[in-house]
Parts: structure tokens; C-alpha cells; sequence
């Protein structure tokens, strides 16, 4: 059984809890051929990713993945600036 530390579990949560919102969106909201092609390619991105375990969080495929695809959420860049913040002090 794999185990994951806390900050790799909340960064799982973030891109995740995101897309969960996407699709679980209401029928009324009206939805761009852009973000459903965006959710698409994220989702083929994050089941490519491979077990890695390093100690570098920074570094990590599930980091490297929504700073690939651009991934737009005020969640994920403060846990990002945070990440970076630990790792430089």
C-alpha cells in the first residue's frame, strides 16, 4: 500500500476537488468547448503520471502536471508559493 504525505495528498485534493467541480457543473451553466477540451487533456495528463517517490515536492510528476497544462486555481498557486517558500527557507 502506497502511502502519501500531506502535502501530496492536499495537491491531489486541489486538482482534483477541480475537476469533480467541472463536471459535476449545473446543467444551466453553459460549458466552452475550450474547458471541456482543457479538463480532457489535464485528465489524460494525470493518468499518465508515474508512482515517483522523491522527497522533492517541487519536483514531483503531480506538481509538474497542472504547472504544465497551466492549471488556473488560486488553491493551487498558494500551495505552489508555499511549496517554493519551504523549499528556498
Amino acid at each position: 500500500m502506497m502511502h502519501f504525505d500531506p502535502d501530496e495528498k492536499m495537491l491531489a485534493e486541489i486538482v482534483f476537488n477541480n475537476l469533480y467541480c467541472f463536471a459535476a457543473s449545473k446543467e444551466n451553466k453553459k460549458v466552452t468547448f475550450r474547458e471541456m477540451l482543457y479538463s480532457k487533456e489535464l485528465l489524460g495528463e494525470l493518468e499518465s503520471l508515474k508512482i515517483n517517490k522523491t522527497e522533492d515536492l517541487i519536483h514531483t510528476d503531480l506538481m509538474q502536471a497542472p504547472i504544465y497544462m497551466n492549471f488556473n486555481s488560486k488553491l493551487f498557486i498558494n500551495f505552489y508559493t508555499r511549496a517554493v517558500s519551504m523549499k528556498i527557507s
